[in-house]
């Protein structure tokens, strides 16, 4: 069967805020780590917004303490006989209200906080940087493809195999991947994923298959894969 081979990871980095870029770390072909940050976002606008959140906050947690204090000066009333139940129960009503308030705005500031760490994007896995789609001061929006990312050390051949053999592919079963580009070169592979559905259009069935890490490979490469159908003894005379 004849493919391509592909990273067995690939990721499009985009933000989740609105934000001119402000810098880029990494360039096209660099390496990168896991959690390494490689684009940062301009983040005064969420600055902005954590500010406002923890000012709603000090605004409810001020009008909890007032009805905290109303509360027990209505219940203190109450047991003297100088405030009705209606009385209490407003204010009690208020003093409850004012706690789910202040849970609000305590949710309100956890997630504006949140939003200040999407201002530095970092990459999700070791690997490299294969294209870059932004330049420093490009308005980044969210969705918007800033960066891909791929892991270069685990290559996976993408290969069509006609329906009717799709049963030489097994999942976990070994197979052999030959590299024109590379004068022919065979290197160890295994089943990783056989698609179980044939394209209607080409009758024929994707197969995914792993290949032992080698600096000489890299996706993109035309490449074949070489299934065992089975098995026979014979006498070989040599060429």
């Amino acid at each position: 069967a004849m493919g391509s081979l592909h990273s067995s990871q690939e990721a499009i980095l985009a933000s989740k805020v609105m934000g001119n870029v402000v810098e880029i770390r990494k360039r096209a072909g660099q390496s990168v780590r896991r959690g390494e940050v490689v684009i940062v976002i301009d983040s005064q606008d969420v600055s902005g917004q954590i500010a406002q959140a923890e000012g709603a906050l000090a605004q409810a947690r001020a009008a909890a303490m007032l009805a905290e204090t109303n509360l027990k000066r209505f219940e203190q009333l109450l047991s003297r006989g100088s405030a009705s139940q209606l009385e209490f129960d407003q204010a009690r009503y208020q003093a409850e209200t004012t706690r789910g308030a202040v849970t609000q705005a305590e949710g309100a500031v956890a997630t504006a906080r949140s939003y200040s760490t999407y201002a530095e994007i970092p990459s999700p896995f070791d690997g490299r940087v294969v294209d870059r789609m932004c330049e420093v001061g490009d308005l980044a929006a969210p969705g918007r493809p800033l960066m891909k990312v791929e892991d270069a050390a685990h290559l996976r051949l993408h290969a069509s195999l006609d329906a009717e053999k799709a049963v030489a592919a097994i999942a976990g079963a070994p197979a052999e991947v030959v590299v024109p580009s590379l004068g022919e070169r065979t290197f160890r592979g295994t089943v990783a994923e056989v698609v179980p559905a044939a394209d209607p259009a080409t009758r024929s069935v994707l197969v995914k298959v792993d290949i032992a890490a080698d600096p000489a490979l890299q996706a993109g490469v035309f490449g074949r894969v070489r299934f065992a159908t089975g098995s026979r003894q014979a006498i070989l005379v040599p060429r």
